[in-house]
């Protein structure tokens, strides 16, 4: 029971530093597109707003993002399959906690099939908000399995 005990404690501190993650991507996208005067929602329509050279950082702070959960895996996970199970975790839900503050800051998105640009990496990806808050979802309970039951 003990290790058990061990592992909620894990997923709980996990989710505090996911939820803070995605807090810091909501900020950072808040920033800059008020500053940039884009509206809320990304799509293909807003890339030719992007100066070429804040496009080249925002696709690094995309990469460092990953790089970030990654390595959170890496550091908790026990074995491999725990270290995929972490990262997934995480990114799941850091994904679904942007969404969740960015609606408290200003009311969006309006519906989960709201069209967003979800990631500049490789190439730039969009799809209804309901399409990254499902797999998201996904990962974290299948994750939260591995992680609680087989490690």
């Amino acid at each position: 029971m003990k290790h058990n005990e061990n592992k909620v404690l894990v997923l709980v501190l996990l989710t505090v530093f996911a939820t803070s993650m995605g807090y810091l991507e909501t900020s950072v996208a808040y920033y800059e597109r008020s500053i940039l005067g884009m509206p809320p929602s990304y799509n293909l329509n807003v890339l030719p707003l992007f100066p070429p050279k804040l496009l080249i950082v925002e696709q690094l702070r995309e990469i460092a993002t990953i790089i970030m959960l990654f390595t959170v895996g890496l550091l908790v996970g026990k074995s491999i399959r725990e270290k995929i199970a972490v990262f997934l975790f995480c990114f799941g839900i850091w994904d679904i906690a942007y969404y969740i503050f960015y609606y408290a800051i200003i009311q969006w998105p309006t519906s989960l099939f709201t069209i967003d640009l979800l990631f500049l990496v490789p190439a730039p990806w969009t799809a209804p908000i309901i399409v990254p808050v499902v797999i998201s979802a996904i990962m974290i309970i299948i994750s939260t399995y591995v992680i609680i039951k087989k490690g």
